[in-house]
């Protein structure tokens, strides 16, 4: 078990908002981060197989990653969290995510989560990369999630700005 892998140097800052294309536009005029990889009406499920559907845009600056999530549909309140109703277009930080390297870490991961009584709220796995997101939202104002890619030429296909 190591404890320090809970808040390991952060790979992605993510957040949440009520209109995605609008929100890339935003960071590009604002921010000078123009270019995304844009994946739009993924279907996923929650820890109870319930389905919901996520817009996701990705992009890279220098060797962090910035995401972009509209919920759209579904059980997908774990990623509503922070957006304000009939607030119009609205983005919050919502998560920041930690590059998991191998098997072996994400054992002591998988591990150290159990033992330290940290609440997976969601996981996910698909043939590019394994997902587990815990609930700091108390602690710290915002989740965290443990991505690890089984081949990480998948980083690469994120767009650089």
């Amino acid at each position: 078990m190591n404890p320090r892998i809970i808040l390991k140097p952060h790979w992605q800052s993510c957040y949440v908002t009520t209109d995605i294309e609008r929100a890339e536009k935003h960071f590009g005029q604002r921010y000078g981060i123009p270019n995304w990889l844009r994946m739009y009406d993924l279907p996923l499920t929650t820890l109870d197989d319930e389905p919901f559907g996520l817009h996701l845009s990705q992009a890279l600056v220098g060797d962090t990653c910035l995401e972009l999530i509209q919920p759209f549909s579904g059980a997908d309140q774990l990623f509503r969290h922070g957006l304000p109703e009939g607030a119009g277009f609205t983005m919050r930080l919502h998560h920041h995510g930690m590059l998991i390297h191998d098997e072996a870490e994400w054992q002591n991961l998988e591990e150290t989560v159990a033992e330290e009584n940290f609440r997976p709220v969601w996981r996910t796995s698909r043939p590019e990369v394994r997902v587990l997101f815990i609930d700091t939202y108390a602690e710290l104002g915002h989740y965290i999630e443990y991505l690890y890619y089984f081949d990480k030429a998948t980083i690469e296909h994120i767009p650089r700005n």
